[in-house]
C-alpha cells in the first residue's frame, strides 16, 4: 500500500483498477474534481459487474513502487512546432511530461505551446492513461486560435479573467461574416470557473484581464502519446482556425472588450498575415 500527501493545487491519477482512498487531515473541507471514462466503458460493454467487480491487476499501469507518485517526471518530450506554412505535413505536438504527481498546478513548469501568442503549456501523461490532461497559460491582451476536438475536455480556470467564444461546427469558420452571430456563445470566466466546450464546437479563449490566464484541462481524448486508432467511438481529431483565416469580427470583439477593461492589445500584426509558401 502506498500513501502520499496532497494539498491545494495537487493533480494526480487513480491508477487503473487500483483501490484508493482520499483522507482529509486538514481543518477545512477538501474539494476534488475527478474525470472518468466510465460512461463510455459502461455503454461499450453494457455489463456493470465487468466494470465495477473486476479484480484484474494492470501491473504495467501501477506496480506499487515507492516513488510512483514522485513529482519528478520520468521523462519530458519537448515541443515540436506545428508547420503552419503548408510546406510539410508536420502537425507537431506539445511538451509532454511522464509524471504521476503534480504537487501544485499553479507552480508547475510550463513550456512554449504555440496555440496562441507567447503561450506556454505542459501536457501531463499520468499513469499511462489515454485520457488527456494539460495545464496552460497565456498573457494578458492575447487570445488563442479557435479550435475544435472530441468530447470530455473539462477546463478549470486557475488564474486570470477573460471569456471564451464558442459555436457549433455546422456554422463554419466565419459565423459572424455569414450572419449567424446569434448562435455564437460567449462565456465569461475567472479563477475557479469550470467550462466544458460541447463536442466538436469551435471555441477559443481570450484574456482581457490583468494577469496571465492559467487553466488546467482534465479529460478529453486528444492524447498524443496514447492516441486512439479508431474514430468509431469518438473523433479525437483536432481542427484549428489559424489567425489569418478567422472571422474578422472575432478580433474586433476582443479589441472592444479589452479596451473596455483598460487593457492593451498585444497580438502582433504578423500573426494575422498569411505565411508565404
Amino acid at each position: 500500500m502506498l500513501t502520499f500527501e496532497w494539498e491545494r493545487g495537487a493533480v494526480f491519477p487513480s491508477p487503473l483498477n487500483a483501490w484508493h482512498r482520499h483522507i482529509n487531515t486538514g481543518k477545512d473541507p477538501a474539494r476534488l474534481v475527478a474525470i472518468t471514462n466510465a460512461p463510455l466503458l459502461i455503454d461499450m460493454f453494457r455489463h456493470t459487474d465487468f466494470i465495477f467487480d473486476n479484480d484484474y491487476v494492470f501491473t504495467e499501469r501501477f506496480d506499487g513502487r515507492k516513488d510512483y507518485f514522485s513529482a519528478t517526471p520520468q521523462a519530458v518530450f519537448p515541443t515540436v512546432p506545428r508547420d503552419r506554412s503548408g510546406k510539410t505535413n508536420e502537425r507537431g505536438h506539445h511538451t509532454h511530461s511522464l509524471v504521476n504527481f503534480v504537487p501544485n498546478i499553479w507552480k508547475t513548469r510550463l513550456y512554449p505551446a504555440g496555440q496562441g501568442v507567447d503561450d506556454d503549456d505542459n501536457h501531463l501523461a499520468m499513469a499511462r492513461n489515454t485520457m488527456a490532461c494539460h495545464v496552460e497559460q497565456f498573457p494578458t491582451g492575447t487570445y488563442e486560435r479557435a479550435h475544435r476536438h472530441g468530447p470530455g475536455s473539462t477546463i478549470i480556470l486557475l488564474d486570470g479573467s477573460g471569456f471564451s467564444m464558442m459555436w457549433p461546427n455546422e456554422l463554419g469558420t466565419t459565423p459572424f461574416k455569414d450572419g449567424k452571430d446569434s448562435q455564437v456563445r460567449l462565456a465569461e470566466w475567472k479563477e475557479g470557473t469550470l467550462l466544458i466546450p460541447p463536442l466538436q464546437w469551435y471555441h477559443q479563449h481570450f484574456n482581457n484581464g490583468k494577469v496571465p490566464a492559467r487553466f488546467v484541462k482534465l479529460g478529453g481524448w486528444n492524447n498524443d502519446l496514447y492516441p486512439f486508432t479508431t474514430t468509431l467511438v469518438s473523433d479525437p481529431g483536432r481542427v484549428d482556425i489559424d489567425y489569418p483565416d478567422e472571422d474578422p469580427r472575432v478580433r474586433q470583439i476582443f479589441a472592444e472588450r479589452l479596451a473596455a477593461a483598460g487593457g492593451q492589445f498585444k497580438m502582433p500584426e504578423s500573426v494575422f498575415k498569411r505565411r508565404s509558401g
